[in-house]
């Protein structure tokens, strides 16, 4: 069998496909992008969709819970994480930006900084949790911390 010689192959020796059409996906083919991503993406959004409607019916059953277990979190630790994750994930499309224009090298630049992002996320999360717990804080206190810890 021969190889694929309508592929492109990078410097690094990656083959890339994403030029090509694909037939194979009838109508979804005019999508930008791999169909499969759009099936993530709603994937994500039917979760999360879930995730907010129980939340909202969970906090509908007990508002003064869900309003006094509120002032257990710290907005400056959320705030902080939530900016760390728009960051990394702004870092992803400048990497896939990059290694659509060829630039190998800054698209490996733009990975790691969004790599690193990811940790800092996680210690984050570290010292967040581990200052709840000490306080007898866990995901067991109350349906409220079950949202927001899990």
């Amino acid at each position: 069998m021969s190889p694929d010689t309508s592929a492109q192959r990078l410097p690094s020796g990656v083959l890339m496909r994403h030029d090509l059409p694909n037939p194979g996906w009838g109508p979804l083919s005019a999508l930008p992008g791999n169909p499969l991503m759009w099936v993530l993406i709603l994937s994500e959004m039917l979760v999360f969709t879930a995730f907010f409607a129980l939340y909202a019916g969970q906090r509908a059953l007990d508002p003064a819970l869900f309003n006094e277990s509120q002032h257990q979190l710290d907005p400056v630790l959320g705030g902080l994480n939530t900016l760390v994750l728009l960051t990394s994930g702004l870092f992803v499309a400048f990497a896939v930006e990059a290694i659509s224009a060829k630039r190998i090298q800054r698209s490996r630049q733009w990975l790691g900084a969004a790599i690193l992002l990811g940790l800092l996320f996680c210690l984050i999360k570290v010292f967040e949790y581990t200052s709840k717990f000490a306080a007898g804080i866990t995901p067991e206190t109350n349906v409220f911390l079950v949202f927001t810890m899990v």
